[in-house]
């Protein structure tokens, strides 16, 4: 399969894919991650507060930013081992990083992010210069192991190393997370209620309420928000920044995600119908002393008609 071909094969899977974050996507332990001072240090041995090497593709951005969350799970996990070849030299053999399937890595030639499981040989992958290295072999095995991710403050990436090679990759913010700070009540309003509870509440204050299908789908949809909406995220976290005494306004945002409904809707008439594929979203401003990670919690997110 020629390389055009290849690449428009993985454009297809990760259309189907939903082009959502996977929530619980991590790598093996003895991964190591690029700090921001140039040194690295295996994954598991990253602290909360370390400066990791970040970066932003989409705006040319690159450099240090905090961790602020250290993420993990153990049992049987479905892991990818991507070979690269990290010195260009053919008489070396290649390095791989191995990651659970839905992790996404940074491929330039087609400006998305694409899920380890999804990657071929032959697509480039974003190293920390900007330039790229070639993914030359893929591989997936079923392994009893712990792995581990990163929350990372503000561009929500960092870089993993494939021998020599940092390869850019995307951390997802857990949503539930923000929950209860500066008034977040997505889980508590549109994940946890009962479908009678919802309905009972559309009735009281006479509008659509919406509900989640799962907490998995809730984080997923918003994570694909947030990513297609960076640009004015930051923008706006900024313009707060600069005007903390003055009331800075929520942030409202709009997606869709997927081809099937996201949940249900509780109605003013008292009946209960399946939500669509659109969800609302509305962020607010924080600093990190309030809970804010990256400047904003999720104030409240749910599914429409």
């Amino acid at each position: 399969m020629k390389n055009a071909d290849k690449l428009r094969e993985i454009l297809r899977i990760v259309d189907q894919l939903k082009n959502g974050c996977k929530i619980g996507s991590s790598f093996v332990p003895g991964t190591r991650v690029l700090l921001g001072d140039g040194a690295s240090k295996p994954i598991e041995d990253v602290r909360v507060g370390d400066a990791v090497l970040a970066a932003e593709p989409a705006a040319g951005r690159t450099g240090p930013r905090a961790v602020t969350a250290l993420l993990g799970s153990a049992g049987d996990k479905q892991i990818v081992d991507v070979a690269v070849d990290d010195d260009g030299d053919p008489k070396t053999p290649p390095h791989s990083v191995s990651a659970t399937g839905g992790h996404p890595f940074w491929v330039p030639q087609l400006g998305r992010w694409v899920p380890a499981k999804s990657l071929t040989s032959g697509v480039m992958l974003r190293t920390d210069d900007g330039t790229g290295v070639q993914v030359v072999a893929v591989s997936r095995r079923t392994a009893r192991t712990t792995v581990h991710n990163l929350t990372v403050a503000e561009l929500s990436t960092y870089f993993v190393l494939a021998g020599e090679a940092p390869l850019l990759v995307h951390n997802c913010r857990r949503i539930g997370d923000d929950e209860g700070r500066l008034g977040a009540h997505t889980k508590t309003d549109h994940v946890d209620p009962s479908d009678s509870d919802i309905v009972a509440r559309a009735v009281r204050e006479g509008g659509d309420v919406g509900k989640w299908k799962t907490m998995d789908v809730m984080e997923q949809a918003v994570n694909s928000v947030l990513d297609k909406n960076k640009t004015k995220i930051d923008n706006w976290v900024k313009r707060c920044a600069q005007q903390q005494a003055i009331k800075c306004n929520d942030l409202p945002l709009r997606g869709q995600f997927g081809d099937d409904s996201l949940g249900w809707i509780g109605t003013r008439d008292g009946t209960l119908v399946q939500a669509g594929n659109s969800f609302r979203v509305i962020l607010r401003w924080g600093t990190r002393s309030q809970g804010a990670r990256g400047g904003f919690v999720v104030y409240t997110a749910y599914p429409v008609r």
